[in-house]
């Protein structure tokens, strides 16, 4: 049965939100690292993003924004790939990072979801990967110059994760074993906010841009108040940090 539409708006615009801002952040990463075209992947990862939070979320692509976010999508990165610039063991990387977003979002009776202490772990990979790795590697431009603003966004990521595995600890099985239920909610974010600020000072470190020092406490100020009756609207907000990270890094 469809959702009601009371029931779309908001998990449509949070996936909006971050469609936008993976598809910002892959595009002005790319125009950072020197790539001579950047837009049209940064779309491609964009709609694909949109498409395949909302699948995750409604369990179904026959919503008309979703499909078409897709569609687009695949259009967008087939028309910007570069075969020739990748080697084999590039492609067989992507290809089982790929596999694994494929088994994390799609339903099964068991999915890498449900496997203890990966959850969060997945989702900074693939991030890291789809956003930053494979579009280096496809503009054939050496990942080792930008080493460590990669590991950078992997905490980052890593970070932004865990408000929303407190906002799910209780609803989360046991056997997920996330940091919050391991640990506990206070030292939970004490980890996340101090991920942010390695974020944080590994960017200034790389580009001696002092608005990264900006944008650490302003998400560490979200961090710290995520709690798991907040509104859907506050999570929206964090998710809405990678476009923040986007807009600092063009600056930067």
């Amino acid at each position: 049965m469809p959702l009601p539409k009371e029931n779309l708006i908001v998990p449509l615009f949070a996936n909006f939100i971050v469609g936008v801002g993976a598809g910002a952040l892959c595009s002005v990463w790319l125009n950072h690292c020197g790539a001579r075209s950047y837009w049209v992947e940064g779309c491609a990862m964009g709609l694909l993003s949109f498409s395949f939070y909302s699948f995750y979320h409604f369990r179904k692509f026959n919503f008309l924004p979703v499909s078409i976010s897709f569609f687009l999508g695949i259009c967008f990165f087939i028309f910007q790939i570069k075969p020739n610039n990748l080697a084999f063991w590039q492609w067989f990387t992507a290809i089982n990072i790929f596999a694994l977003s494929l088994f994390y979002v799609f339903p099964a009776k068991k999915s890498l979801r449900d496997a203890p202490f990966l959850k969060a772990t997945i989702i900074a990979l693939v991030w890291v990967f789809i956003l930053f790795i494979f579009p280096l590697w496809n503009q054939a431009i050496k990942t080792q110059l930008h080493q460590i603003e990669i590991i950078a966004f992997a905490l980052l990521f890593f970070g932004l994760t865990i408000p929303f595995d407190i906002r799910d600890h209780k609803k989360d099985k046991t056997a997920l074993k996330t940091l919050p239920q391991l640990i506990g909610v206070r030292y939970a974010l004490l980890i996340a906010s101090l991920l942010i600020a390695g974020f944080s000072w590994l960017m200034y470190s790389s580009t001696h841009f002092f608005g990264w020092f900006g944008f650490a406490p302003i998400a560490i100020g979200f961090v710290l108040f995520a709690k798991e009756h907040r509104q859907k609207i506050y999570f929206i907000l964090i998710d809405a940090l990678v476009l923040l990270a986007a807009f600092v890094l063009y600056l930067s």
